[in-house]
């Protein structure tokens, strides 16, 4: 017989074949096929399990992917394998992985965990269990074990029934990989009453050294026995010692086994909700007292609507103060006035926002109490005073806030409207300019309002507008609405529309006849014989009298003379332009700004006849 054709009796017949000869008969130019390639594989898989060889895995795993029937086959042998040996299965799947993993082999691995999980349980100690349970822990999530590893933590209870160790490191692994699971083992009083000493003392009875439980368990723990404790009224485990370490973690990491019922800000809360009633006088001292060292207005004002509601005092603040770093004795005297109601109102929030703004000198870091301010503006019957609403506008333009500057001004505005002196009016109105300039949208705000204010005045108080602007650049966009509105209004005078449509047309008439008789035409002059014009014109000298023939001929002297200044203010063509029908188009259109009579003509007949992009009228 050939070496081959023994090989192939040996792996038939069961006996042991070295790992080396398998592979190279699996990878050589004639494989075994069929039946034999099946004994083959499930030989080298086998032997793989043992000794863990990289190699063989890959191959065994890369046929079952190239083969379904194959795959079928060692799938079957890898189900038996689960029953006594889940963790050399684990192993097997677990090496042919990867990111993008065949939903069989996913598979196949969760059934080998949660075997794998059984075995350890059932028969291994607390140093196995738990070593499994850390080992699918820190698997990728792509690997699906969530449910595993929550399955397993809750099936190793029975085990910790009877091992007071595995009862501390089960409820330990929980705290740092399972939440849920965590909530679960808490809330089994069995479990609870293995565990003895300080832990013990801690999770169950809500007493001993949270200190020591904290070196000893993690933050993760540590906040959830001072949750749970806060949850059933006891406040024991807050000391002057454990108390502090709340402020110290809420910028700590924590595990993701820790529930978000227990997190350093909801224990924070809930201490300023219950701590005066489960605190001992100087540690609920000491937590306020950290509580305002903290550059957090969250917490300040759920501790003002608390006091306010359950209708206490400030004393404890008040002596806080005389110490704090952070001190605003003199507004929290006047807050005291402000939360005695039996509820916050808007009106005395929005007191309160001041106050504390007062107190740390308007400064940019409380733009949080600043826009909360803002919002409480909606609200038409809050009275707040004008003196509050500059160092408002100066917040606002240090932070760019549009939320704070938006709600400011609209009252600035509402003020100003009712300001009759005219000089105090547009000297408001030039510094709210000036507080705004770094925000288009709001300045676009202002021009709106201004516009719909003038509009509501009458011709004598804009023509003080214009003359009060003078020399004043910041309010130049507001002096050119004034001047608009003013010429607009003089140009029209008494006039309706169709009267001004008849006087244009009646104008235009006389205009065009003058321009038709006697402009020169294209190619030649038009000869001028004064004899035979005055012989045509005293021909029809009836027609008029004296006197309405001097002022026929002043107002014809007057109205050339308007023609060539009109003419001569008009918008002239640049170099960069291509001629006047491009400019007589950009007037008509909008996009050119009339400089005078003959422009504005133009701009109107574009307005009238609906050239114009109406969006800019609409804007404000």
């Amino acid at each position: 017989m050939t070496e081959r054709e023994i090989l192939d009796a040996q792996v038939r017949s069961g006996e042991e074949v070295p790992a080396e000869a398998l592979k190279t008969i699996l990878t050589g130019t004639t494989p075994p096929q069929g039946e034999l390639l099946h004994l083959y594989l499930r030989q080298l898989m086998l032997d793989a399990m043992d000794s863990r060889d990289a190699e063989a895995m890959a191959l065994v795993a890369q046929a079952m992917d190239n083969d379904p029937v194959i795959d079928a086959l060692l799938d079957a042998e890898l189900n038996e394998l689960l029953h006594d040996r889940p963790d050399a299965v684990y192993a097997f799947v677990r090496a042919h992985l990867s990111e993008h993993a065949d939903p069989r082999w996913l598979k196949r691995l969760q059934l080998a965990a949660i075997c794998s999980h059984q075995v350890a349980i059932c028969n291994g100690d607390t140093e196995t269990i738990i070593s499994w349970l850390t080992l699918t822990a820190r698997e990728p999530a792509y690997y699906e074990l969530g449910g595993v590893l929550h399955n397993g933590i809750l099936a190793a209870r029975e085990r910790a029934y009877e091992s007071e160790d595995l009862a501390r490191q089960l409820v330990a692994f929980a705290s740092r990989r399972d939440g849920a699971a965590l909530a679960i083992l808490l809330a089994d009083n069995t479990l609870l009453a293995n565990l003895t000493n300080n832990i013990g003392r801690v999770l169950r009875d809500y007493t001993g050294d949270p200190i020591m439980f904290q070196q000893n368990w993690g933050n993760g723990l540590f906040l959830v026995a001072l949750g749970r404790a806060l949850h059933a009224g006891v406040g024991d485990l807050f000391t002057a010692e454990s108390t502090p370490k709340l402020w110290e973690l809420i910028v700590e990491r924590l595990p993701t086994g820790t529930p978000p019922e227990f997190f350093t800000e909801n224990t924070i809360q809930t201490l300023i909700t219950r701590g005066a009633d489960l605190l001992a006088p100087e540690v609920y001292r000491q937590f306020i007292a950290n509580l305002l060292a903290q550059d957090n207005p969250t917490f300040f004002l759920r501790l003002v609507e608390v006091l306010s509601t359950q209708k206490r005092t400030f004393t404890t603040l008040v002596g806080l103060l005389e110490t704090s770093p952070r001190s605003i004795q003199d507004v929290l005297d006047r807050v005291g006035q402000a939360v005695g109601a039996e509820d916050l109102t808007p009106q005395q929030a929005a007191d309160l926002y001041i106050l504390l703004l007062a107190a740390r000198e308007w400064n940019k870091s409380m733009l949080p109490i600043a826009e909360q301010l803002a919002r409480l503006f909606q609200h038409p019957e809050l009275a707040i005073a004008p003196e509050y609403l500059v160092p408002l506008l100066d917040i606002a333009a240090e932070t760019r806030s549009e939320l704070v500057a938006r709600a400011v001004v609209r009252r600035q505005v509402n003020h100003l409207e009712a300001v009759e002196d005219d000089a105090e009016l547009l000297e408001g109105l030039r510094q709210l300019v000036a507080h705004i300039q770094w925000s288009a949208t709001i300045m676009q705000f202002i021009l709106g309002w201004w516009r719909g204010f003038v509009r509501a005045q009458p011709l004598v108080r804009l023509q003080r507008f214009d003359q009060g602007c003078e020399g004043k650049r910041a309010l130049d966009e507001m002096r050119a609405i004034v001047q608009s509105l003013a010429a607009i209004r003089k140009m029209l005078g008494q006039r309706t529309l169709q009267d001004l449509a008849d006087q244009v047309k009646a104008a235009y008439a006389v205009i065009e006849a003058l321009s038709e008789a006697f402009d020169p035409l294209t190619k030649r002059l038009i000869g001028f014989d004064q004899p035979v014009i005055r012989a045509e014109l005293d021909e029809r000298d009836a027609e008029l009298s004296p006197h309405e023939r001097k002022v026929l001929a002043n107002n014809l002297k007057n109205l050339g003379q308007l023609i060539v200044t009109m003419s001569d203010n008009r918008t002239k063509k640049n170099i960069m332009r291509r001629s006047d029908e491009d400019l007589d188009r950009d007037l008509m259109t909008g996009e050119q700004v009339p400089n005078s009579g003959i422009d504005t003509m133009k701009w109107l007949a574009g307005y009238w006849s609906g050239a114009q992009n109406q969006d800019e009228a609409t804007e404000s």
